[in-house]
């Protein structure tokens, strides 16, 4: 079993230590969904947003001249290109993420090409759009998001090829719409990622509506055969509000089933692409028949400051086993030293890069944003040793111009709890840079 464990406990020890992660679960829901909550009270709204909220009992008929519906009420893809090649159609990007540490933490920390990445994108007529994308990093070259799309619905696309599982709002949001230099530890170890499947999204005045049906798994439930999943993400969010004031809570379920019960593994680094290291990992967990995620969200943007959290269980169903349930979590704050806000589509419910106000070399300095981020993840339960670890994360972000930006993150690995592994008891402070270049 690579990476993980495998631990013999009594049933009452089983019992105990289950009821133990179940009970601090619904204690962290609860403070989630009283979040969730209060993003849409009235009292934490400015007087415009209320304004517009009367617009659905058409109390207010002025307040809808006031305000337009977001760019990304339609998740408009050939709008993303930078690029473009006039003579065949086709319009394109591309990213270059170099990431350096700084206090050589944890030990085998090295320079890291942490990303490489093109993407060309076409339409097809009127309605049909292509996009094609290659990511080259430091250990691997693959495919990410290789899809056809059609967008003749005025409310709703339809994507069919490889693209994001909908699940997980950190794990939708693009890489270039970030606030920390890598996904927190939950995300990273329990979101299933991309897989090959056909999908639709479909935005109402309230809410936003996805689903898809695939048919390979993603990396961490197996890439040996193809299996079979249904994903579903709802979100509410209001359409009409003012810029810089979004609310967003929400809610994904995942429901996979392994065509083997083979390679089932979750991991992850802890928060830097600087280190090949997984302070906790399950390893190949036999038996793996089924896999169930539940997920819930929300965030809250607010002029310059912003929050956002998440909380996430997955179960998996093995045959001759005892099931497994990993869970984890995050909530992180954002603040705008320069005044601009997190960059929220309303279309798709996720984020987007953010624009300087005051681009450097344009008379001003850029953007300056401070952030901060509390995670944990527990990849341990029954018989299985993946280990429990949560993180504190301080970061400063730059970005000069456009497409340029410079991170700063500060790691404090609070502890790791994985018995028999070299990684139990660690807790390096991690200090690491990234270059980011866009085109």
């Amino acid at each position: 079993m690579a990476g993980g464990g495998l631990c013999e406990r009594s049933p009452a020890e089983s019992a105990r230590m289950r009821a133990i992660k179940t009970s601090h679960f619904k204690t962290s829901l609860k403070i989630l969904l009283a979040l969730s909550a209060l993003c849409f009270n009235p009292a934490f709204s400015d007087p415009k947003t209320l304004q517009i909220n009367s617009l659905e009992q058409g109390q207010d008929a002025e307040a809808e001249a006031a305000v337009e519906p977001r760019s990304g009420f339609i998740y408009r893809l050939l709008g993303e290109g930078e690029g473009e090649m006039p003579l065949l159609g086709i319009k394109w990007d591309a990213d270059i993420f170099l990431d350096v540490p700084i206090n050589n933490e944890p030990e085998d920390s090295d320079f890291t090409v942490r990303r490489t990445r093109l993407s060309l994108r076409k339409r097809f007529r009127e309605n049909w759009k292509a996009k094609m994308s290659l990511e080259v990093t430091s250990s691997k070259v693959e495919l990410r998001d290789n899809f056809l799309e059609y967008t003749g619905w005025r409310t709703g696309v339809v994507k069919l090829g490889i693209f994001d599982e909908p699940f997980s709002m950190e794990s939708m949001s693009t890489t270039r719409g970030l606030t920390f230099m890598e996904r927190s530890l939950p995300v990273a170890a329990l979101a299933p990622g991309k897989s090959v499947g056909a999908g639709l999204l479909k935005r109402t005045h309230n809410g936003i509506f996805s689903g898809g049906l695939f048919f390979r798994s993603p990396a961490q439930d197996g890439q040996g055969e193809a299996g079979q999943a249904l994903a579903i993400r709802w979100v509410r969010s209001p359409l009409f509000r003012p810029e810089n004031d979004d609310a967003h809570a929400g809610v994904s379920f995942s429901y996979r089933k392994n065509a083997s019960s083979e390679d089932t593994r979750y991991r992850s680094r802890p928060e830097t692409g600087v280190t090949d290291n997984r302070f906790v990992d399950t390893g190949e967990i036999e038996g793996a028949d089924k896999i169930l995620r539940l997920g819930v969200e929300s965030s809250r943007v607010r002029g310059a400051f912003s929050w956002q959290a998440e909380l996430m269980a997955l179960q998996v169903q093995r045959v001759d086993f005892d099931n497994v349930l990993l869970m984890g979590g995050y909530v992180f704050v954002s603040w705008f030293l320069t005044g601009e806000s997190r960059n929220y589509d309303a279309g798709t419910g996720r984020f987007k890069r953010v624009k300087p106000r005051a681009p450097l070399g344009s008379g001003g300095k850029g953007s300056f944003e401070l952030t901060g981020r509390v995670s944990w993840v527990d990849l341990t339960d029954e018989d299985i040793i993946g280990g429990e670890q949560s993180n504190v994360t301080l970061g400063l972000n730059w970005r000069p111009r456009d497409n340029w930006r410079v991170m700063a993150n500060l790691i404090k690995v609070l502890d790791v709890n994985r018995p028999g592994s070299q990684f139990d008891g660690e807790s390096p402070l991690i200090l690491s840079l990234r270059l980011q270049w866009e085109l």
